[in-house]
Order: C-alpha cells, then structure tokens, then sequence
C-alpha cells in the first residue's frame, strides 16, 4: 500500500511505499536539497543479527533538475559516498606498499633466492587477482550491506561474518602500532638523542589520527598524495638499482653475478637439491601475503565509494595489477644487486654492524645495496629511509581508516555493541555539498591499539627489549589473520556464486543476477576456487619449519616432545603458538557464535538477492556520466590515467 503527503512547509514529498522511505525536495532550495534512500528492511537469516542492507542515491546525478547533487549515505543516514575511483584504487596501493616490500624483502630473498621470490610474488599476486575480483563482484552489487561482514551474514551464515568481523578488525588493528613501530625504528637510523624516544610514536600517532578526522574525501587526497610518494620511491628505487647494476656503484658492472654464485635459488635450511629449492619458494608466500595485504580495500570500503557498481570493480584489478609489477620489479631489481646469503637472514656483514643487530634496515636489500655501492650514496639511503618512514606512516593510516569501518560494520550488523557504531557528523561540507562524517567511536577504539607502539621503543640501543618481543609475537599473527579473512570473504564468494547460478533464484531474481553478473570474470568460480586453495594451503603449511630440528637432527622431523625431552627450543615454542594461534581463535569465535545463537547457513535457493542490491537502489543509474571518467587526449594525460586513474 502506497500513500503520499506533503510536509507543512510544501517542500518536500514523502513517499511511503512498505518498508521504504523516499525523501526528495522539489528543488526551491537548491542549496540545501537532499534525496535519502533507505531501506529498514531486514532479512532473516536464521539469526537475531539484523541485515545490514539497504539502498541509497548514488552517482553524480541532481535533485529535480536542479543541479545539485544528492547526499550520497549508507542504509543508517551517516556515512556517505566521497571516495573516487582514483582515490580509493591509490588507498589500496597505499595500504599495501610499505614495510613488507622496503624492509622484509630481503627475508624473501634469503628463503627463495632471487628467482624463487620473484616467481613466488608473481605467483602471489595471481591469488590476488582472483581474491579482488570476487570481493569486487559481491561489493560493487551489495555496497551498502556491511562490507564482507553483511556479505557473509546475507549469503553465508552470521557466524562467518562475526568471526570475519572480529579477526579482520583485529588484522587491521594490530597494522597500526605494527607501522608506527617500524616508522619509529627506522628514525634511528639518524642516532636522535636517546631522551627523545617517546616523541616519535606520539608524532605518529597525532599524524595517523589527524587525518583520519577529516572524513573520507580528505583523507581519500592525502593518502592519493602519500600514495603517489610510495609508487615514486618505488621506481626511483628500480632506476637507481640497475644503474648500480650497471657499474654506477664502487663495484663495477654486476649484472647476474648473483644468479650464478650463489645461485637464483636458496637451499631453504640447507636442504638439499630440488625439494630445499621448492620449500624456500613456497616459504616466500607468507612474505608475499604481508606485502599484499591491504589491496581488498576497494571490496571493504565500497559503501564510501561513488558509482561504486563501476568504479570498485575496476579499481579492484587495476590495484592488483600495478602492485604486481611494482613487487616484481623492486624484486627483480633486489635480486640482482645483493646476494641472496647476504644479509639479515644468514649473516649481518653486509651493513654496519655499529647500527644493532636487529634494526630494522638490515632487512632492506635496497640499503643493503646502496651501503654496499660506497660513500657516494650515503645521501641517498638517508633519503630513501626518510621515504620509507613516510611509508610506514601512511600505511598506519590506512590501517585506522580500515580498523575504524570495520567497527562501524560490526556495531551496525549486531556483532559488537550498538554504541561502537556511532558516527559524528561534521559541519562542512565538500565541493558537492556534502557532509564529511566519521565513525568516531570505532575510530577511538581501533585506535586504542595504537598504544601498543610505545613497547617498541628503544631508549639508546637497537637492542629489542621484551616488551618489544611481546608486541612482536601479536604482530607477527597479522599474516595469519590476513589469510583467514580472505578465505572468509572467497567462502562466501562461493556460496554467492552458486546461489546467482540457483534456477530459481534466476527466475526470482532475473533482473539483480543479471546486474552483478555485468562484473563477472569468465573464469568464475574457478578464480575463486583457486584463490581458496592457495590461501588455505599457505595458511595450513606455512609453520612447517617448525617441525625440522637442524640443530638435533638435520634430517629429523619432531611433532611430539616427550616429557623430559629438550627438543624444543622455548622460542620456537612461542613462534609457534604466534603461528597457529589464529586459526583455533577464528574456529572458536565461528561455531561458539552458531551455538550460542543457533544460526543455520542460508541454503543457496533461500539466498534474497532483491535486498540491499544497488540496482533496487538505483545506486548506479544507467549511463549515469558521473564516475564514468573521460580518458585524456594529452600524451602526458594518459600516462597519468595509466599510472594512477
């Protein structure tokens, strides 16, 4: 039943159709005119979490032939769409770019020789592609249900988005002092005075917070700056390394000195032949996986996204693609200018021991090189360790703007306490008339964590302390945890495939499943399949080492200790329980979720399809100009659409 009334002042028109509400002025006063589409509706799931679905206005399109643009939310009325495709495709590139590639790459050459890390990141960044482009699928038709934790609550089961929900918060929680304590450490590197050790985190941490009080649009343009700053380092890095190759350094022409002695491939704990060379590859993965992560962002962010039916999508693989060749390039480049038994990993003779032996630079090939081309440099690795500070810092940022949505998701789909979801409305607005709001409180939590930084600090020495060990064994499960939420987000993938592929959900739904298939790769649902393979495998056999006592037995493999045995050194105990420790943590949040509130998995033919979709939404109208980009005419225009649009 439908009915209709004007409000008292004539302005605006109020539908009610069901559950619906449509708000839209009649354009007498363009400056303040707003169009809210929500929806109330909840879909149950066998469960008492409410959906978090819903439609709203989207795009650049105007308000009764006015020519204002509507005020773009989310189903609650308090987040809006600012972000841009450029901008959140550099976000992604931003968040991923950053210690993993500057500062542990030489742990990847160290396991897998140079050729064996460069095929195991090219490998890598396949499972990516396929992970961001199933991600995007589901994100780009269903922005606005909650991110991958409506999506695993509409089309899974509310266990999986509760225990996605939690071990993704906590990921990208724990990245935030993760970043500020490399940004930290790598300030040493200048020897500041030892009574300012405090200062550096908090000046972190005041920047990390900073722009992320600005709401989305601002902190969208300052991190496309920042990001910018990371793809520069990286091909000044690639350039200035092969000019080193070829014989700008005090060493003369290199070229694959390396590759022959000591080889392209690194017997992985002195194990011999093919198998040492195939478990240093598949030890790569996991620094792989480190340096990857952030590049789903687009998929999680998709409710802040404009046009997100067509930008997400692309912005998804674009992220992919140019993180691909940047990694393969700066390993390419690492590969062929340190040798592989240099460094951090073997022995620390390749950098001035006088700096401490565990700073976090001797993880750096590319410093190792620069020391190691002479004098001449030294100016250089002062710049680059300033660039990789400015790194570390904008990937803390990225880490608050991510951890503070997933909050928000959680608080509004009933997996964390109501209040988590409050969201503080700022006065201004952008250039489109629209108000910049912040999830304050998931925003204040998240950052909480941030504390964490200051167990890192090292008043005159680069000696790690224990407080320092301690912080590290958290950080050290961010990998992990990284891998569970993309096998969450690639199972429910799956289970949304096969419900789209549902004859009767065709019949049902013929219109929303033709709408999401418009963002279907061919090769779906083996992409995803894949994906799901690799992650699991990796996440599974990545600690196997821990089983191989070199120092007892070389050729003795040890699962069980004995009481009274000492086989097991205490370290490697503690790496252990880091190692594994998130997967019974995710089991235990999962089916302790289902068995308290006794959920069920949605059956593919009972999957809804028409709630929350962005078509029902008219989220993204057709041939709507606004999102859609022009490509540049100039030569210099589209050499910037190909790097950064």
């Amino acid at each position: 039943m439908e009915s209709t009334q004007v409000d008292e002042v004539g302005r605006n028109i109020i539908s009610h159709r069901g559950g619906h509400h449509w708000e839209e002025s009649n354009g007498n006063d363009a400056s303040r005119q707003e169009r809210h589409v929500r929806d109330y509706s909840q879909q149950s799931l066998a469960s008492t979490a409410p959906l978090m679905g819903g439609v709203r206005e989207d795009g650049p399109g105007t308000i009764a032939g006015t020519g204002s643009p509507p005020e773009i939310r989310d189903p609650y009325g308090e987040l809006y769409a600012h972000l841009k495709r450029p901008q959140v495709g550099m976000m992604s590139i931003g968040g991923a770019i950053g210690t993993g590639l500057f500062l542990r790459s030489n742990e990847a050459l160290a396991s897998g020789g140079p050729l064996g890390a460069l095929l195991a990141y090219g490998t890598f960044g396949t499972v990516v592609y396929s992970l961001n482009i199933s991600i995007s699928e589901m994100s780009a038709a269903y922005p606005d249900v909650g991110g991958p934790i409506g999506l695993a609550n509409k089309f899974v089961d509310p266990a999986l988005g509760f225990s996605t929900g939690w071990n993704a918060w906590y990921n990208w929680s724990i990245t935030i002092p993760a970043q500020i304590a490399a940004a930290t450490a790598l300030v040493n590197y200048w020897d500041p005075p030892a009574n300012l050790a405090t200062l550096w985190p908090t000046i972190f941490l005041i920047f990390v917070i900073g722009i992320n009080l600005g709401g989305a649009t601002r902190y969208g343009n300052i991190e496309f700056v920042f990001s910018i700053i990371k793809i520069t380092t990286v091909i000044a890095l690639v350039i200035l390394g092969i000019a080193i190759n070829l014989g700008a350094g005090d060493g003369g022409f290199i070229g694959f000195k390396y590759w022959v002695n000591p080889g392209p491939f690194a017997q992985y704990m002195r194990i011999e032949g093919a198998k040492g060379q195939f478990l240093g590859f598949w030890a790569v993965f996991m620094q792989a996986a480190f340096a990857y992560f952030g590049c789903e962002i687009p998929g999680i962010v998709a409710s802040e996204v404009k046009n997100a039916h067509w930008a997400v999508p692309r912005a998804s693989k674009n992220t992919v693609v140019r993180l691909t060749v940047l990694y393969l390039s700066a390993m390419f480049v690492a590969g062929i200018l340190v040798p592989h038994n240099c460094g951090i990993v073997l022995n620390r003779q390749c950098t001035d021991p006088a700096k401490g032996d565990d700073a976090p630079w001797r993880g750096s090939p590319f410093l190792i090189a620069l020391e190691m081309a002479g004098a001449k440099f030294t100016w250089v690795r002062h710049f680059f360790v300033a660039c990789f500070v400015i790194s570390a810092a904008s990937a803390a940022s990225a880490g608050t703007f991510i951890s503070s949505r997933y909050m928000y998701y959680m608080a509004r789909t009933g997996h964390a306490p109501r209040f988590f979801g409050g969201v503080y409305r700022l006065a201004h607005r952008d250039r489109n008339n629209q108000r910049a709001n912040i999830p304050w409180v998931g925003l204040a939590f998240s950052v909480l964590f941030s504390s964490l930084s200051y167990m890192t600090i090292r008043p005159g020495t680069n000696e790690a302390l224990r407080p320092e060990l301690a912080f590290d064994w958290m950080a050290s499960m961010t990998t992990a945890a990284s891998l569970q939420s993309w096998i969450g987000m690639l199972f429910t993938y799956i289970r949304f495939y096969h419900g789209t592929r549902n004859l009767r959900n065709r019949l049902t739904y013929k219109r929303q499943i033709e709408y999401i298939e418009k963002n279907r790769n061919k090769y779906q649902p083996w992409l995803a399949y894949y994906a799901l393979f690799f992650c699991s495998s990796i996440l599974l056999f990545h600690g196997w080492a821990l089983f191989r006592q070199p120092a007892f037995d070389n050729k003795k493999w040890v699962v069980y200790q004995k009481p009274g045995e000492d086989i097991f050194p205490r370290k490697q105990v503690a790496v252990f329980v880091t190692t594994y420790m998130t997967m019974p943590l995710f089991l235990l949040l999962s089916f302790g979720y289902k068995l308290i509130n006794q959920t069920r998995m949605v059956s593919t033919r009972k999957m809804r399809f028409d709630l929350g979709c962005g078509l029902d939404s008219a989220r993204d109208p057709p041939n709507d100009p606004i999102g859609m980009e022009t490509k540049p005419e100039t030569r210099w225009g589209k050499i910037w659409w190909i790097l950064v649009a």
